[in-house]
């Protein structure tokens, strides 16, 4: 018997392919599912055109001649001048004195005199300053007369240089009485004198040694930024945050402790690095207005270029010099300000949106290019692929995940060990849906938030209106994105 082999239905053919056209759809569907929700989303947003008011600020510091008094003992402080009053050579700024024992002493004084005073009016026909109490005794009865109705008038000013006046009289009869000292009047003012010494060794004061103006703000730093420094400051020592603290009538003081300083002059500086193409333009000895913060605006003045310092070919300690306002600004050491109140036009990169690199740098003839790759060797002869971030006459800047320093990579002739690093910033652009790492040109210090303004002229492979990411620890160069 002759076997005929049977033949598969063409239906059932078509419905294996079927299903197998469905299960290898099913595995694709889930397969970006699992993509998508597992992917960390990616926020964009759009380049624009922006103008900003805020041009480069600049920090520095305030220089002026200034000298510290400090307090030789502990106790309550009195001010005898209020802040930025001018003080005269010799003239008694503020006293301290031990509270307790000398307000005990001052009381036992008081008591003393008292009992003078009622000791000589007891015996006034025989005082050797008879007439002259006498006529201070007139004196303040013709006052009296003459301002018997002022102050039935309501006028304050009469009023008070009434009284003004006939205290004068009554402290001038009083120290008459006080100063005699015959008799039994002698022993009370021994003891009035012993009194008056003691208060006194109780008691401080502190003159000021030269004429200028009192500032009772100290920030300890007045001894680390004098004028015989102005030069030789670091950038360090001009980018920092002080803070003073203001001595306060009657508050207690420690011994050592500086209470107050004076300046001396009208003349103050302002010391800053700054980078050398922020003053092409500036000289030696040129007036120049700069705006300076203050309480979150900016106030025009009038500063001299006292010196430009060159530190190094990019950088220059600028040191200005101001006749006027001293007094707005002793309460600060350091200080922000800007050269110029010009705005800046450009594009608007938001901080968030602008991520570092650090490329290895690689002279130009040990990079091999084979069709759109770069490649290197190394001397192990292992082919590294590295991509290229920027460039100069002599060097590339690239990335790898096969180099890290200290490698020694080798061309026909020679050898070379990487060891040299360039940091630069960039963003991510987005625009076909893989992100792709774009550097940018922008001279001035990154900030910590907010957005900068790029010059487009400076940067001509960014377009208004491309997409950029925001989030880029989320995000690598060449990665597919999806954007939430």
């Amino acid at each position: 018997m002759k076997y005929v082999k049977k033949k598969t239905p063409k239906k059932s053919i078509a419905r294996k392919f079927f299903y197998m056209v469905f299960f290898l759809i099913m595995i694709y569907i889930f397969g970006y599912c699992v993509s998508f929700f597992t992917q960390k989303k990616i926020n964009s947003t759009l380049i624009e055109y922006a103008n900003s008011d805020n041009p480069q600020i600049f920090s520095g510091v305030i220089v002026r001649n200034e000298k510290i008094y400090t307090s030789k003992k502990s106790g309550a402080i009195s001010l005898n001048l209020h802040n930025f009053d001018i003080a005269k050579k010799n003239c008694v700024v503020c006293t301290i004195k031990d509270k307790e024992s000398v307000e005990k002493l001052e009381d036992d004084l008081s008591k003393i005199n008292n009992d003078i005073l009622d000791m000589q009016k007891n015996r006034i026909d025989i005082s050797l300053f008879q007439n002259d109490i006498k006529n201070a005794n007139n004196q303040i009865e013709k006052i009296v007369d003459e301002n018997i109705y002022v102050c039935s008038q309501y006028n304050f000013d009469k009023i008070n240089s009434f009284a003004d006046a006939i205290k004068k009289n009554l402290d001038l009869r009083n120290q008459i009485l006080l100063t005699e000292n015959r008799g039994d009047v002698k022993e009370m003012d021994e003891k009035k004198s012993q009194i008056e010494q003691k208060i006194k060794k109780n008691i401080e004061s502190i003159s000021a040694t030269q004429t200028g103006i009192v500032s009772y703000f100290i920030d300890s730093l007045e001894k680390t930024y004098t004028l015989n420094k102005l030069n030789n400051l670091t950038s360090q020592q001009t980018n920092i945050k002080s803070q003073s603290i203001e001595t306060i009538d009657n508050s207690y003081v420690e011994a050592s402790q500086p209470i107050f300083k004076i300046i001396e002059s009208n003349e103050w500086y302002i010391v800053s690095y700054v980078k050398n193409k922020d003053i092409e333009n500036l000289k030696e000895n040129d007036s120049k207005t700069i705006f300076i913060e203050n309480e979150n605006n900016f106030t025009p003045i009038d500063v001299y270029i006292e010196k430009i310092i060159a530190k190094n070919k990019n950088e220059s300690c600028l040191v200005m010099k101001c006749t006027k306002f001293v007094q707005d600004y002793l309460q600060n050491r350091s200080i922000k300000f800007k050269l110029d109140d010009t705005k800046l036009q450009g594009f608007k990169i938001p901080v968030c949106s602008i991520d570092k690199k650090n490329l290895f740098k690689i002279p130009t003839q040990f990079v091999l290019k084979d069709n759109n790759e770069y490649t290197l060797i190394k001397k192990n002869n292992e082919k590294v692929k590295v991509k290229i971030y920027d460039s100069d006459e002599n060097y590339y800047y690239v990335e790898s995940n096969g180099l890290k320093s200290k490698d020694i990579i080798i061309s026909s002739d020679e050898s070379y060990e990487i060891s040299q690093m360039k940091k630069i910033y960039g963003i991510y652009i987005a625009n076909t849906g893989i992100a792709e790492f774009k550097k940018i040109n922008y001279a001035d210090e990154i900030l910590e938030n907010g957005f900068i303004i790029i010059d487009p002229k400076l940067n001509p492979s960014i377009k208004i209106s491309d997409r950029i990411i925001t989030n880029v620890k989320d995000v690598n160069d060449e990665q597919k994105i999806i954007e939430s």
